[in-house]
């Protein structure tokens, strides 16, 4: 399947503490889902599975924008120099191209990045502002 998971690089949690996982697919989903979550430790160990039966996904905008925003963190702190295989050529390409996920991800969500904006603009008259005050 075609889905996104953020945040990608999860941060050191205490017991008892909270922390949001959103997954992103690319379609609304009917129905219910199922399946699991594992998290590994830096060496590939698994520390825990998660496990979710007849799940019902959160249609709302909310849950939708909360992951696109996520996500667009999650590009904005990737990590280039840990590929230092790469040449710089190659390293710029995916610059780019994250870049452009990001403004992708941000105008379809709706969600604010550092490379878009939203601008509002208003259709009334003047004669309609003054009859609607």
């Amino acid at each position: 399947q075609n889905y996104r998971i953020s945040t990608k690089n999860l941060p050191p949690i205490s017991a008892k503490q909270r922390l949001n996982i959103y997954i992103m697919m690319p379609k609304s989903v009917e129905g219910t889902i199922s399946g699991s979550i594992e998290f590994r430790t830096e060496t590939d160990n698994i520390l825990e599975r998660v496990t979710f039966k007849e799940t019902q996904p959160l249609p709302s905008l909310i849950a939708t924008r909360l992951a696109a925003k996520s996500i667009i963190t999650d590009l904005q702190t990737d990590d280039y120099n840990s590929k230092s295989s790469c040449q710089e050529r190659f390293i710029e390409q995916q610059k780019a191209d994250k870049k452009q996920e990001l403004i992708d991800i941000s105008i379809q969500h709706q969600v604010l990045s550092p490379f878009t904006a939203f601008i509002g603009i208003e259709t009334r008259t003047e004669q309609e502002i003054a009859a609607s005050t």
